[in-house]
């Protein structure tokens, strides 16, 4: 059994409401497929090619069922947010390693991007169905986040 004070209540709630309000809580929505479930999993954080820390990268692993279709939503939070997505990829049925782009947004105060240390990182994957369009009630999201070391 696992028991949290006080305190540890406070922390995670405070966690979850943080990871709730940027848009990276975990998220299970919408019924499981017939062909069987997916996950995500954050592999690492980084800079990107030309080194811009403005722009950092998310790297994750996906497995969702083979034929479907699934795009990849990241976060990086470490003073500020910046995020990112990737296109429509077709699942494999194995796990598959995609890298995510992110940005801070252009709306948000001037922002260097991410220093050396630690970060928090959040990924979402969303996946359809051949034969069926994404944002309807039967799409399913798994969501997950990590704290990490930049870069």
């Amino acid at each position: 059994m696992i028991r949290f004070g006080k305190r540890g209540i406070l922390i995670a709630a405070g966690a979850i409401a943080i990871g709730a309000g940027i848009g990276i809580a975990t998220l299970a929505v919408g019924p499981a497929h017939a062909q069987g479930s997916g996950s995500i999993t954050i592999t690492g954080v980084g800079f990107n090619n030309q080194s811009q820390p403005q722009f950092p990268q998310v790297a994750v692993s996906v497995t969702c069922p083979a034929n479907d279709r699934f795009v990849v939503d990241a976060t990086t939070v470490q003073g500020a947010a910046s995020e990112g997505s990737i296109g429509t990829q077709f699942c494999t049925g194995n796990a598959q390693n995609v890298t995510i782009s992110t940005a801070f947004p252009s709306s948000s105060a001037i922002y260097p991007g991410d220093g050396a240390g630690p970060v928090l990182v959040g990924a979402t994957l969303q996946f359809v169905p051949p034969g069926t369009n994404f944002d309807n009630p039967g799409d399913t999201y798994v969501g997950t986040t990590a704290n990490l070391t930049f870069p």
